[in-house]
């Protein structure tokens, strides 16, 4: 599974995320003086390489995110342009993808063409325990969970990080450099993990 379908399972399948009345549950951060928006950095020029391993195949793809900078919807709203380049001997590809990193959270507006209407990808204050229910239509109904705060090893360094427990699928977003770590489980399970950074 390239990150690409991965990105889209999680954004059609699990992470079109809504927060339902009554489902949520957010906590206040764990730390005086932390930000979430350390855990999910967002500036221009800034670049993460990713090395992306399945359980049934022996193809490794890496996947190069570079945030390029910002674009106005017919709604007015601005929001932010990442460009992901994916490496692979089979799927050579590249594709753009839309978001807004506000206090309230991470909004997503899609990926090739962005929608005026956002859904929210990681709310904010990220703290143990938070709970929300994400969405992806009326295929999806999962249960999103921060899980715990640990220490995470990825080629790129070791990092204090967010686990985020979502359907069959765990995340990892580290301090001061955004998403590090992606781990699936089953048969087909995919592995993505950060090997380098920019800033």
């Amino acid at each position: 599974m390239t990150l690409r379908e991965l990105r889209s399972f999680l954004v059609v399948g699990v992470i079109f995320l809504a927060i339902s009345p009554g489902c949520g549950q957010l906590q206040t951060p764990g730390s005086a003086g932390e930000s979430s928006k350390d855990f999910y950095p967002n500036t221009d020029g800034y670049r993460w390489d990713y090395k992306q391993t399945s359980s049934s195949t022996t193809e490794v793809t890496t996947i190069s995110d570079l945030r390029t900078g910002s674009k106005k919807l017919s709604s007015g709203t601005n929001v932010d342009v990442s460009l992901e380049t994916m490496t692979s001997t089979n799927r050579p590809s590249t594709m753009e993808y839309y978001e807004r990193v506000l206090d309230s959270g991470v909004w997503f507006y899609g990926t090739g063409v962005a929608t005026t209407e956002a859904e929210l990808f990681l709310p904010f204050p990220l703290a143990v325990g938070n709970t929300w229910r994400t969405s992806g239509g009326t295929s999806f109904n999962v249960v999103t969970v921060i899980t715990a705060k640990e220490t995470v090893k990825v080629p790129a360094g070791t990092f204090d990080a967010y686990r985020v427990e979502s359907g069959s699928s765990t995340y990892w977003y580290g301090k001061g450099a955004g998403l590090v770590k992606i781990a699936g489980s089953g048969p087909s399970a995919v592995t993505l993990e950060l090997t380098g950074k920019n800033f």
